[in-house]
This record gives structure tokens, sequence and C-alpha cells, in this order.
């Protein structure tokens, strides 16, 4: 089998040519009638294609691997939650909503008007509406939109306490992920404002799957320099075929770091060494 180097969307890692060139070959194909089309809207409307003709899918549309779609995202948004500091009259944004597995949370426990959601098309925010309500959605009249240099440069208005955005780092083609980093930096234009996301580490920029990068921590850092890591949380090592990986939830704020930031580090630095001390015992 042969193994993916040193290609244009990316530099390593596990992707046959086979698997390689059939994708691009369609996203060419794709592009001919989508001229400004990138791989993210691509890939959304083949899995939103699948996912109408009734296939499951682990975190999109309204038939869930896991189950019970208020309790999909439950863990998720509560994670979100606590991180960003969030109380009932925080402005969100849900950079990459889905079918609002998680945004559904803060459409529900946010105060009226202050969750907005955007995505690549709005298939599956319109399922997640289904899926929310309508009853508390007119309760709580949440903003949508998808994603554009217009809808972007709107939401920068929009005064975001916090920008979350799960499942999507490490989907990124190499060749669009600074517009996503500009992105998520423009829609934290408010002094104060956080940008919380879930990604993929690694010593160098592996390819680790077919549609999955891992990144060093340094990239994430240049590419959202307007901003100040304050806090990152590692998770354990996760074998991807012969890569190792190392799945983080960094947490950037425009103007550095608070006390509580501080605090809130030390303590997490504590609680890491105490955890390894007792691994090794």
């Amino acid at each position: 089998m042969a193994v993916i180097r040193d290609r244009a969307a990316g530099n390593g890692a596990g992707v046959t040519d086979k698997q390689f060139d059939a994708d691009e070959t369609r996203f060419s194909k794709y592009r001919e009638s989508h001229p400004s089309a990138t791989h993210a809207q691509f890939n959304m409307e083949r899995v939103a294609e699948k996912v109408k003709h009734g296939n499951k899918h682990h975190s999109l549309g309204d038939n869930l691997d896991g189950g019970d779609f208020w309790q999909a995202g439950a863990a998720k948004a509560a994670m979100y939650w606590r991180m960003g500091s969030v109380s009932r009259r925080s402005k969100v944004i849900d950079y990459g909503c889905g079918s609002l597995r998680i945004g559904a949370h803060f459409i529900r426990d946010l105060d009226p008007g202050c969750f907005l959601a955007l995505d690549v098309n709005d298939e599956f925010y319109e399922m997640g509406k289904q899926l929310v309500g309508e009853e508390l959605l007119q309760e709580k009249v949440p903003r949508f939109g998808v994603i554009s240099e217009e809808v972007v440069a709107n939401a920068e208005g929009f005064g975001a306490d916090l920008v979350y955005s799960n499942a999507v780092c490490y989907q990124v083609y190499p060749d669009e992920l600074q517009t996503y980093f500009d992105s998520l930096t423009r829609l934290a234009a408010k002094p104060g404002s956080q940008v919380v996301f879930n990604c993929m580490t690694a010593s160098e920029e592996v390819r680790y799957s077919h549609r999955s990068w891992a990144r060093p921590l340094e990239v994430y850092k240049k590419g959202l320099n307007e901003l100040e890591l304050v806090e990152a949380h590692r998770q354990r090592d996760t074998a991807k075929g012969e890569y190792v990986v190392t799945p983080m939830v960094l947490r950037f704020r425009r103007g550095g770091a608070t006390v509580g930031d501080r605090v809130r580090g030390l303590k997490s630095t504590l609680l890491a060494k105490l955890s390894r001390t007792r691994s090794a015992t």
C-alpha cells in the first residue's frame, strides 16, 4: 500500500495514492461548476447526501451513532461552556456548527439573541433546527449563517465573548488553514474574547488519516498570533496508523491571560504532574 508523501494537500501519512487521487479528481470536477468552493464545502455536501439517504454519522444529522440528540453533545457543550467562562448573557459563536448537537445546549441555556451558528452550508444546521424545535428557536432567537466573507465580516460585530470550533481544525486542508485561523481571529474581535477548539498535535505536520491532519503546537500559535494561547489541555496520545498524535483543546484570548487564567494554568500543571507521578508508581 503506497503512502502519500509530500503531496500538495499535506505532507504525510496513512493515505493511499488511490484514496488521495480519487478525492482530488472528484474535487476538481466539483470545482468546474463551483469555482470558489473549498474542500470543506465539497466534503460536507457529500456527507449531507449520505446522511439524507439514512446513513448514520458520529456527529452530524438526525441519525447519530451515539443515539439521543441532546445527550450526544452534552459533555462537549459543558466543556466549552466551562473553558469559556460562559454566563447566560455571554455571546457565543459556534464556527462549524454542523447539526447543532453542541450548539443546541448553548441555544437553550444562553439568553435570547446570544448565539450565532456558522457552517460551510446550511443543510446540517437546518436539520439541527428541527431537532432543537420551533418553540425553543422562537424563544431564544439564535442566528445562523453560511460561512462567506460577507457573513464573517458581519459576525465581527456580534461581539462574541467565546468562539468555539469543535471537530473542525484537524479536518482543515493545509491550503485553507490560514483562512480558518483568520476567521476565528476576526470573530474574536472584542477585547477579552476567547477562541477554544480541539485539534491534533504532532512534532511535524502529518496527514494521519484520509482527511485529518496533526500539526505542531507552534502552527496554531502562529496562525492565531493576534491572540494569546492561555490554556492547553493535552489528552492521551493516540495511535493513528504509523503515527502517534496528541489530541489537545486550546484556548486563546484577545488581550492575554487574566489572573484567573494563570491560576487555572497552575492547577492544570499540578494535576498533570500528580497524574504522571501516580502513573509512574
